[in-house]
């Protein structure tokens, strides 16, 4: 597996989306029993990408384990077992919404640079993950595929190092320009309206921004507009 550390390990990703999914294919199919593969891409493509996987990967049994909310226990371990004992034969698990888990550790700053990589705290799920790897390892002989945003891929490596260094590679799919400007504009609201959010709903839309604020292809101008979007959502929130 690769041992780069957490703070070079983007010095040697592929960018090109041609490139990157070949390598991630090849990966796959030549992988056996565990390994953790680390999956840059927006929201919208990761289905699409898992229905093309499992186009060319035909006789390799696939699933997608979903987390729609945040996992208070921390516990991804029990999770992946449940799935695992449900679809024993499986050969490949995709993991999405583990980011979730951060949404609570996530404070917003000017330019959205916040003091969420400070390691004063750090979230239970990737707690628990540095310290179970071996139980992944272990019990689970298959490919896990993490889906994460470009800020979820960083706050991994910086706050889950050692789960982080048993990764068998990074694949990056950058979004392009078009995609980043339709993704931001979605994330404008109005204040009167984050009022009558959950605390729930404030949290996952101040994470959706965070993402996006560190896109590659992400402009000036955005980002600074992003972030006072979240503020003005973490002053709701406070209300």
């Amino acid at each position: 597996m690769d041992a780069a550390s957490p703070t070079n390990w983007d010095d040697d990703v592929q960018i090109d989306k041609a490139e990157t999914y070949e390598a991630l294919q090849r990966s796959l199919a030549r992988n056996e029993g565990f390994g953790i593969f680390l999956v840059r891409c927006v929201e919208g493509e990761r289905d699409r990408l898992i229905a093309r996987l499992q186009r060319d990967l035909p006789k390799q049994p696939m699933a997608k384990l979903e987390l729609k909310t945040a996992l208070e226990d921390g516990n991804l371990y029990n999770r992946v077992a449940a799935k695992l004992q449900e679809q024993p034969n499986l050969e490949v698990l995709f993991i999405d919404g583990l980011e979730k888990s951060f949404e609570a550790y996530i404070k917003p700053g000017y330019g959205g640079q916040g003091d969420y990589y400070k390691m004063d705290s750090v979230p239970r799920v990737l707690g628990h993950l540095n310290l179970q790897r071996e139980r992944f390892r272990n019990d689970f002989p298959v490919s896990l595929v993490f889906f994460l945003s470009a800020f979820g891929l960083k706050y991994m490596a910086r706050r889950s190092p050692d789960f982080f260094d048993w990764r068998s590679g990074i694949y990056e799919f950058v979004a392009d320009r078009e995609t980043v400007e339709k993704l931001s504009q979605a994330m404008y609201g109005d204040y009167e309206e984050y009022l009558q959010w959950s605390h729930g709903q404030r949290l996952d839309r101040i994470r959706a921004i965070q993402a996006l604020l560190e896109e590659d292809l992400q402009t000036s101008d955005r980002k600074a507009s992003l972030a006072f979007e979240q503020g003005n959502i973490l002053a709701a929130d406070q209300q």
